[in-house]
């Protein structure tokens, strides 16, 4: 977004300095003060710099136009903000909401005792009440509408993604019938849906090797995941990399033969493209915007209560030859370079922030 939307907009990111639960800041960058990142200037802030009395500070010292919420269960870069306009601490700007999906129905099944009460007292609060909803796809618009009713005040602007160089000439994975090599790239969490994409490899035949790559969100979780691993036949080995960093994705997923995210709810689903982009054919649950991919030659998009129908598809893949999956694999590259080019995304997200603005304060 900051890349495409750079030369009409001007943008202040205030995020942590760290991801997740990580102990160490990331590499590189300049806690508690203004960094220069590409297209933008970032704060990233330690953790004693996350109190509501420092995020006022920093929000009355940063001449802005607009706030941009990039999530809606956060207490801190959701919340926050909106409390502290409506106490008066800062001033009322225009004020967009990025849910991300976390509204979707199976996002909303993970730990539904407290998102549900989490959403009841911000309906009660009326803290959310007239800003403007980011969609990312007409299905993320009905499931906000279903949760904040008619009145919501919502904006359809896809998720954007940088074009990647053209990887037409590079070379693939072998593909012999009877060997597979697939590909989980994403966090580890219980919407990711992991443990689902295991317990499917199961019984399959011939040699299957599962890479597994991305941080672990929830060390629960992650603990039942190995435990479903440990009663995998020997057929199948599963490698867990932690040292693969974001920017080698496409290199990663392009030594795959299958991506495979049988997620619970997405609102685009970046890691997708990348496989796409990378040419390696996708398997992922119909809960994403991501939609006939069977059609496009490029994967297949499946409902979650049809577990056959992922072991099919896995069979599949296990028996096919070079020459078919030559073809998915270019057909793959060809959708992502179709959604990298199109410019009416890039023009959907431009309107978001000028309908933003020109609705009035917040």
């Amino acid at each position: 977004m900051i890349d495409a939307l750079r030369d009409d907009f001007l943008f202040k990111v205030v995020t942590p300095d760290r991801d997740g639960r990580d102990e160490a800041p990331y590499p590189g960058i300049t806690p508690d003060a203004w960094n220069r990142r590409g297209g933008a200037e970032v704060l990233y802030l330690s953790p004693g710099r996350l109190s509501l009395r420092f995020l006022a500070g920093t929000i009355r010292s940063t001449p802005h136009d607009l706030i941009y919420l990039n999530s809606f269960f956060s207490f801190r870069f959701s919340c926050f903000p909106l409390l502290l306009a409506r106490l008066g601490l800062v001033e009322r700007k225009p004020v967009v909401l990025a849910p991300r999906g976390q509204f979707s129905a199976g996002a909303l099944e993970i730990k539904a005792p407290k998102k549900r009460l989490f959403i009841s007292a911000a309906k009660l609060s009326g803290l959310y009440r007239g800003l403007l909803w980011q969609a990312s796809a007409a299905g993320e618009a009905a499931d906000i509408r279903r949760l904040w009713g008619e009145q919501a005040r919502i904006a359809v602007a896809p998720n954007l993604v940088r074009p990647v160089p053209d990887r037409e000439n590079r070379p693939q994975p072998e593909k012999k019938p009877g060997a597979l090599r697939i590909a989980y790239f994403s966090r580890i969490t219980p919407k990711k849906n992991l443990d689902f994409a295991l317990r499917s490899l199961r019984g399959l035949p011939g040699k299957v090797i599962f890479d597994i790559c991305g941080p672990v969100g929830d060390r629960r979780y992650w603990k039942r995941c190995r435990e479903t691993i440990s009663t995998l036949p020997p057929n199948v080995k599963v490698v867990y990399h932690n040292d693969i960093k974001p920017e080698q994705g496409l290199d990663f997923l392009g030594g795959r033969h299958l991506f495979y995210l049988p997620t619970r709810g997405e609102n685009f689903g970046h890691a997708v493209w990348e496989s796409l982009a990378a040419g390696c054919p996708v398997l992922i649950s119909d809960r994403t915007p991501w939609r006939n991919l069977e059609e496009e030659g490029a994967g297949w998009d499946l409902p979650l209560e049809d577990p056959a129908a992922f072991r099919r598809i896995l069979e599949k893949m296990l028996v096919m030859g070079a020459k078919e999956f030559t073809g998915l694999s270019r057909r793959a590259r060809a959708l992502s370079r179709k959604i990298s080019s199109d410019r009416s995304r890039i023009e959907d997200n431009r309107n978001l922030f000028i309908s933003a603005l020109q609705s009035g304060r917040h």
